[in-house]
């Protein structure tokens, strides 16, 4: 009888360890689960603010490639414009995006992104197409290129005031796009007269 029960002692042992055993491996099953489902809910912060960031930095590389283009695009018009308005307002696209440009290159430099130093190749054909014309047909060109610039412009710097992410980013976009309006607005006035 005690063979038996010193049998049964062990085995009722033998089975509270393997049981242990089994409710330990189900604690860690539910402690991986918990931490891969975190893991998983970080995995979509990280994603979802990785597109936050790629719609600023896609604002900031577009900003700084169009403001290079109007400096490059200004510099032309100051010296083959015909009308005397285009020509003001070419020197005010040089004054006013030169100062735009150097502080989204402040901004840039801040946040760790490289800018390109030069204007991309289609903005860089549009300023060659722009050089070859003069007088009249200078400025016509010249002016419906720079109305459809600002429209681009505002929209661009209106969407980055209203849903941008990073703050800096947002910030510029508040204080630069008044100076933005009053472009458009000078180029609309600058292309009813020209009618």
């Amino acid at each position: 009888m005690k063979k038996i029960s010193s049998l049964s002692i062990i085995t009722i042992m033998l089975l509270a360890v393997a049981s242990c055993k089994n409710g330990g491996k189900v604690r860690q099953d539910a402690t991986d689960s918990a931490e891969a489902s975190q893991d998983a809910s970080h995995r979509q912060d990280s994603i979802a603010a990785s597109q936050e960031n790629k719609n600023d930095l896609k604002f900031v590389n577009i900003a700084a490639n169009d403001g290079m283009a109007e400096v490059a695009v200004g510099k032309i018009a100051q010296k083959n414009a015909f009308n005397p308005k285009v020509k003001k307002f070419a020197t005010m696209m040089v004054t006013d995006h030169s100062r735009v440009n150097n502080e989204l290159s402040a901004l840039a430099k801040a946040e760790n992104i490289a800018l390109s130093l030069s204007p991309d190749t289609a903005s860089q054909m549009k300023a060659g197409d722009l050089e070859k014309r003069k007088g009249t047909d200078f400025d016509n060109s010249y002016v419906n290129a720079m109305l459809a610039g600002h429209e681009g412009a505002v929209k661009l710097f209106t969407n980055e005031s209203e849903n941008g992410k990073d703050p800096n980013m947002k910030a510029f976009a508040i204080r630069t796009l008044p100076t933005l309006i009053m472009h458009l607005k000078a180029i609309k006035e600058i292309k009813a007269d020209m009618r």
